[in-house]
């Protein structure tokens, strides 16, 4: 029976396994040490540390990911409405009509456009931030303050 060894004082089967990475102990016939469930409650608490200052730089990462996706997508849309402008004369309110497609849950609402400027907004789905944008003589959209120039609450 090789690899499994009957002890005589007690009554059980015990399986060795067999190789060379055994340790010196097991070979002499000494029972291997487990650990102690003081040692594994250490463990798991200091996992639970590592863990719970993971957590809030994690989601500090994706609300930056949010932000930078509803940037891109208000400059893309800038792009767009001055290529629109240049072809047309006028700026629009309609998404379908300059063509533009807007990242996977990123909303984009255009709130005014005419000849002399337009104004939207960005929101990103289950999120609280929002990003506006305003061109030309659109008037003040929050959390916008500069024309041109992108803002956005955190």
């Amino acid at each position: 029976m090789h690899g499994v060894v009957l002890t005589t004082t007690h009554p059980r089967l015990v399986v060795k396994p067999s190789g060379a990475h055994l340790s010196a102990e097991w070979r002499r016939g000494g029972a291997l040490h487990g650990f102690s469930l003081i040692e594994l409650i250490a463990v798991l608490l200091i996992i639970g540390i590592l863990v719970g200052l993971a957590i809030p730089r994690y989601h500090e990462y994706e609300r930056r990911y949010y932000l930078t996706t509803m940037v891109k997508d208000l400059r893309n849309l800038g792009t767009t409405e001055a290529a629109y402008w240049n072809i047309t004369g006028t700026y629009s309110t309609d998404l379908r009509v300059i063509r533009y497609s807007n990242s996977p849950r990123v909303s984009i609402s255009m709130v005014s456009a005419d000849t002399l400027g337009w104004a939207a907004k960005a929101n990103y789905a289950g999120d609280s931030a929002t990003c506006a944008i305003y061109y030309g003589n659109a008037p003040v959209l929050a959390p916008a303050t500069l024309k041109d120039v992108i803002g956005c609450t955190q």
